[in-house]
């Protein structure tokens, strides 16, 4: 029996293409992509929602399980050492903000809490960067574990399931 449904992995990961600029408005630009980006997203974790419920439907067996353990074990381990380089960019930066060499004026010293504030400004962003960056590579590290496995049990499954499988 041919597959007449759309396979939720593979349709919905494609990249979207993005938006070309049409406006010479840099803002409008940004939020048409930022769109593009969102809505990309959203199809990707769709599509992970329905092979996942797919993959519950023909049943997970002991190895699956023990699959997705080791992806959860993996993704600790990840946010584990992005919390060592956290801590030593933090404790840098505190030995950083605490000295207040080189101010022996107020437009210096104005200048020296402005570039403090920078500092911080963008260990945190960076911090947010590198969380979802973690995230992003969780959704696809899981995108494909379950296309495999998901690939894998419609071998096995008799041929009614295999339509609604995907």
């Amino acid at each position: 029996m041919p597959d007449t449904l759309l396979n939720p992995i593979t349709d919905a990961t494609t990249i979207t293409k993005q938006p070309q600029p049409r406006s010479a408005v840099p803002a409008i630009n940004h939020a048409e992509k930022a769109r593009a980006l969102t809505a990309n997203w959203a199809a990707r974790a769709t599509g992970n929602a329905a092979a996942t419920a797919q993959l519950a439907g023909l049943g997970l067996d002991a190895q699956d399980w023990m699959d997705l353990l080791d992806l959860q074990l993996a993704a600790w381990q990840r946010l584990g050492a992005l919390q060592q380089g956290w801590v030593e960019s933090y404790k840098t930066w505190m030995k950083y903000a605490g000295q207040v060499k080189g101010a022996n004026t107020i437009s210096k010293l104005v200048e020296r809490e402005c570039n403090i504030g920078a500092q911080l400004t963008q260990l945190i962003g960076s911090q947010i960067t590198d969380l979802v960056t973690l995230e992003e590579n969780f959704e696809i590290d899981f995108s494909y574990w379950v296309a495999q496995a998901l690939a894998e049990k419609r071998k096995d499954a008799p041929w009614f399931m295999r339509g609604f499988a995907g």
